[in-house]
């Protein structure tokens, strides 16, 4: 942490693996906590000015005179464009000025949030400005080859990744992956990754790894859902009583999960890992019972990675169209031509690349989907 004594303000930087920077200006030390959960990476100095700033301000001055669009979801003033609720419906007021994103943006935010609205959208925009491609992805290294797993959100990415790391393959990233066009570097963020009761069935040796305190919390919730189950099947008469058991067993089950670091998978410490392009795995769930891997073209998987990521960035778009409405005259090409701008990396990274789709049921078996994998890059 820097101080400024002329401007008296106090910043701290985060630079992901040397691609983008961000700096917070004047947070509090919640402010930072928030900020690193939500990058899931360290602080460390910047040595060129960083191209995200976040400036943290005790509270906007009030502003009667903003127009609202819709009940809560954002505002404006005359030369201004805010935010109004976080991801998860919080009130919060946050300024983002959509035209600068892909140049140096500054954000603006009131203290005390849990977590920066839109954030990751805004340096995943910025990050194809500087050539690096953000997809939605998990990586790993196996047997000295670097494995790139992608495909539809909940479609089987962090479970390829935790069968492989099960048996013995290095970590290298989980939800986005950051893609050097120049040099076809892959790199992870080492966020925690969401290891549900199912996964940790067919893992016993991270089961133990994460602690009696978290497994006693999960085989709790397990009894409350089979109970929930039980009075559902055999004591609920009423349609309410069914409903508010229904509703009970669905909340158990949503909280059937742990957050583990990286490093609990191989039970060491480690540090973020970068890898290269080579082996492309694009998963998908079907219905059939049998883990299926066969060759697929790598253009396609591109064409259908370019839609997921615009799927992904939906929440983003509908408020720079908010923003579009308020001020009509402000426009970021970025931001219009982001599909193509993805859709030409991921053909270009992809063509010639090994390619293959992994078709599995929901929920799978590791062990089948391991012995597929490996048995279709030993054919």
């Amino acid at each position: 942490m820097a101080t400024t004594d002329q401007a008296r303000t106090t910043s701290v930087d985060f630079d992901l693996h040397h691609l983008i920077g961000i700096r917070l200006l004047n947070p509090t030390p919640g402010d930072v906590r928030a900020v690193a959960q939500q990058l899931g990476i360290e602080q460390s100095s910047l040595q060129r000015e960083p191209d995200i700033l976040i400036r943290f301000v005790a509270k906007f001055p009030s502003n009667s005179a903003l127009n609202r669009l819709g009940l809560h979801e954002a505002g404006y003033s005359q030369d201004a464009f805010f935010v109004l609720q976080t991801k998860h419906k919080a009130p919060t007021k946050v300024h983002i000025e959509f035209n600068q994103i892909g140049q140096q943006v500054e954000i603006v935010c009131e203290s005390g949030l849990a977590a920066v609205p839109l954030l990751i959208a805004v340096l995943n925009m910025t990050a194809i400005t500087r050539g690096i491609l953000p997809l939605h992805a998990a990586a790993f290294r196996y047997q000295g080859s670097d494995y790139l797993v992608t495909g539809w959100s909940k479609g089987g990415k962090t479970e390829t990744l935790l069968t492989f790391t099960s048996q013995g393959a290095e970590y290298i990233g989980d939800e986005w992956i950051y893609i050097d066009t120049a040099t076809e570097r892959l790199y992870g963020v080492p966020e925690p990754i969401r290891v549900w009761d199912w996964h940790l069935q067919q893992l016993p040796t991270l089961r133990r790894r994460i602690g009696w305190q978290r497994r006693a919390r999960l085989s709790a919730l397990g009894v409350a859902q089979r109970v929930s189950k039980f009075l559902l099947r055999t004591l609920a008469r009423s349609s309410g009583a069914k409903r508010g058991l229904r509703q009970m067993v669905r909340l158990f089950s949503e909280q059937m999960y742990v957050d583990v670091p990286p490093k609990t998978l191989s039970g060491t410490p480690t540090t973020p890992r970068a890898g290269t392009l080579e082996t492309i795995v694009f998963v998908s769930t079907w219905e059939s019972p049998e883990v299926c891997v066969e060759a697929v073209a790598p253009e396609e998987v591109a064409r259908r990675m370019a839609a997921s990521l615009a799927y992904e960035r939906l929440p983003f778009m509908a408020y720079y169209h908010m923003y579009r409405f308020a001020f009509p005259d402000r426009r970021n090409p970025v931001v219009d031509n982001i599909e193509e701008r993805e859709t030409e990396m991921l053909t270009r990274l992809f063509t010639g690349k090994q390619c293959c789709i992994l078709n599995h049921p929901y929920p799978v078996s590791f062990s089948e989907l391991f012995d597929a994998l490996k048995q279709y890059d030993h054919a």
